[in-house]
């Protein structure tokens, strides 16, 4: 049942999503710009009140991280049973600390940039770990990729990356 060049394609194409992403943050759109009316339209569409469209919009945002979160564990793993653990703590995390991590993003400014710097290593990740399925002039880097200390390693710059912000806020 499972095909390999689907595999291939969804690291490819998330990976780039991913970039897109931190693109976006870096150099993109700025959050004033955006445009949210998507959700209204969709609710007027259907007939919705506006709670109900607030609800709406709500989910499919929920789904919409819910995404981001699924290629960021799976460039971390392909253990299913990992991937699916860790997509349901997600949400279940969101749920119920949303607001602190809005204190937080609040008192370490710096921490919002920071976790779009890992989104775009964990982009970088899919992307090559894509490409090395692919192509087999790239096995060795696949090899090299697939270690349990290449694992670490970029599991302990990520969390370096998240924890400087932290560790030395700028005053």
């Amino acid at each position: 049942l499972y095909n390999p060049m689907f595999g291939i394609w969804a690291k490819l194409l998330g990976g780039f999503y991913l970039l897109k992403l931190a693109y976006t943050y870096f150099w993109g759109k700025q959050e004033s710009d955006v445009d949210t009316s998507w959700a209204s339209r969709i609710g007027k569409f259907f007939g919705l009140s506006v709670f109900w469209q607030t609800v709406l919009a709500v989910e499919l945002l929920d789904i919409a991280f819910s995404v981001d979160n699924l290629l960021a564990v799976v460039s971390l793993t392909e253990n299913m049973y990992a991937i699916i653990t860790a997509v349901f703590l997600g949400i279940l995390i969101m749920r119920f600390v949303a607001q602190k991590f809005s204190t937080l993003l609040h008192k370490y400014p710096k921490l919002e940039s920071s976790a779009f710097v890992v989104i775009f290593a964990l982009g970088a990740k899919l992307i090559v770990s894509g490409l090395c399925d692919w192509l087999p002039i790239l096995m060795p880097l696949k090899a090299i990729l697939d270690t349990h200390t290449f694992d670490i390693v970029f599991s302990c710059i990520t969390m370096l990356i998240f924890f400087l912000p932290i560790a030395f806020p700028k005053k």
